[in-house]
């Protein structure tokens, strides 16, 4: 039994000394139907405590209604809530973490999960103050500390006003703090610039595309300029910030607006764009899983040329010759070897959303194992693996 503890505890969170392309002992979640079940990778928070969102995407990628669930970092799954009900309760991004709190959102709501006793709460499905039907267009990664509580930007309509508003929501209380109309706006795209603590939504208007950047309470607090437009895709876009000033904003599998804070332009994308990842050093690169694990640099406001990503490949194939998966059911651990791939499709590194840091020189990924028949609807077995991880 002794030995069985001992991984436990690896499993749970410690990956201290991961080697680039070596694999930790993963942890399963629970069985999903279907082979890709996911679209959002694992985020964890800064006490180790894991957050997972299943949904499968329909035939356009928009993820449908799933499943959140939450682990401590020693162990155990809860047994998991949805992220919402019908065409608008796919989980489409993770806000952010802070101390043994998730939160994700949908078109529908924000839902908060908590680690230490698996619950979940569903908060601004409706304008508390108004009791309107509220709409989250866009929701930033971010979350705003302070004494009073915590925060994130977002774009929101109403049922009673479809105008979009940019305003600061309140993730405790479930409330909306404050707003100003944005006219009518599309947004293309969002993401955040922690180290500045600003938001950022990509819109385009009669008068062009733009980059507003904005914070809790004060709401926009500056423009980046874009030069060129862009159609835009079915799903909503990304936006990086590296730390040496580049800007880049996915808007397109073949499109990326790439620059500084001064400006952006839009430009081809050297490959099918999946995601953006940000280095351990703050170096921003754009990614893709097709055909084969793909890298291009943002740096200096210029993209790069493609380039393998040798690391990610390695990780595919290693998870697919076997990877050791802890079961933490009941009162007993047991492991067993699984056969694993990502379970968003494609590369296990490149999900379709950006994976939240996990630790230095590692990242957490979702994998499956290869699905079973029931009834005639294939099932996998989820899991968190910790992955050591190199880029160019």
């Amino acid at each position: 039994m002794k030995s069985v503890v001992v991984v436990v505890l690896a499993a749970a969170g410690c990956v201290e000394g991961l080697a680039p392309e070596e694999l930790g002992l993963g942890r399963r979640v629970g069985m999903f139907p279907g082979e890709v079940s996911a679209i959002l990778p694992p985020m964890t928070d800064a006490l180790g405590n894991l957050y997972v969102a299943t949904g499968v995407p329909d035939s356009t990628g928009v993820p449908q209604p799933g499943t959140a669930h939450a682990a401590l970092s020693r162990g155990g799954w809860s047994d998991g809530c949805p992220t919402g009900t019908g065409a608008r309760g796919g989980a489409l991004g993770w806000i952010g973490t802070d101390l043994g709190r998730g939160w994700l959102w949908t078109r529908d709501a924000i839902v908060e999960l908590r680690a230490n006793d698996g619950s979940c709460e569903t908060k601004l499905d409706v304008d508390p103050v108004s009791s309107s039907d509220l709409v989250l267009v866009a929701v930033a990664p971010l979350v705003h500390r302070d004494v009073s509580g915590r925060f994130t930007m977002a774009v929101i309509t109403t049922g009673a006003q479809p105008t979009p508003y940019l305003a600061t929501l309140d993730l405790e209380l479930g409330l909306v703090r404050a707003s100003s109309a944005l006219g009518t706006v599309e947004v293309l795209a969002v993401g955040a610039d922690l180290d500045a603590g600003e938001a950022a939504f990509y819109v385009r208007d009669a008068a062009g595309p733009r980059i507003l950047l904005a914070r809790p309470f004060e709401g926009q607090v500056g423009t980046i300029p874009v030069s060129g437009t862009a159609d835009p895709a079915p799903r909503l876009g990304e936006i990086g910030f590296a730390a040496d000033g580049s800007v880049a904003a996915t808007l397109r599998s073949d499109v990326v607006a790439v620059g500084t804070r001064t400006g952006v332009t839009i430009a081809a994308a050297p490959f099918s764009v999946a995601s953006l990842e940000l280095d351990d050093d703050g170096g921003l690169w754009l990614t893709s899983a097709t055909p084969t694990p793909s890298l291009a640099r943002v740096a200096t406001g210029q993209l790069g040329p493609a380039r393998p990503w040798a690391s990610a490949q390695a990780i595919d194939a290693a998870l697919a010759a076997g990877v050791t998966v802890i079961d933490e059911r009941g009162e007993q651990r047991a492991a067993s070897r699984w056969k694993a791939h990502a379970a968003y499709g494609g590369s296990a590194l490149v999900p379709p959303r950006a994976a939240p840091r996990y630790g230095l020189g590692a990242r957490a990924v979702l994998v499956a194992d290869p699905p079973v028949d029931r009834g005639g609807i294939p099932y996998s077995e989820l899991a968190v693996v910790p992955v050591g991880v190199a880029l160019p």
